[in-house]
């Protein structure tokens, strides 16, 4: 389970690293798209290892957060708009940090 976990990790780093230019200042290209809820902005990537071009769209809300009420509930949608302004979908969004056991000994129940 720990090597599963550390090769996602692994290939998460090396994706972002190269599809996103490996720290190259320059800026990707980005493109606009007009949804029901709004306009967003993307950015056209390439993928590994052929290099083909592909859209990417980050932070769509797609549920309201399940905060108070809404916890353990079924997901309700997002708001209905985001408004006239073009939503950011540039970047993407921030990676919840997973602690990895790598002793498993320590899992078990010792009786």
């Amino acid at each position: 389970m720990a090597l599963a976990i550390n090769l996602v990790l692994i290939a998460t780093l090396f994706s972002l690293t190269f599809v996103n230019g490996g720290g190259n200042e320059q800026r990707p290209e980005t493109l606009l798209h007009d949804t029901k809820q709004g306009r967003i902005e993307g950015v056209v990537g390439e993928s590994l290892p052929n290099r083909l071009p592909f859209a990417s769209f980050h932070a769509i809300p797609f549920a309201k957060p399940p905060t108070g009420q809404l916890r353990f509930r079924n997901p309700e949608p997002a708001e209905a708009t985001w408004g006239s302004q073009v939503r950011d979908g540039t970047k993407p969004p921030s990676v919840c940090p997973q602690w990895v056991w790598k002793n498993t000994e320590s899992l078990q129940v010792r009786k």
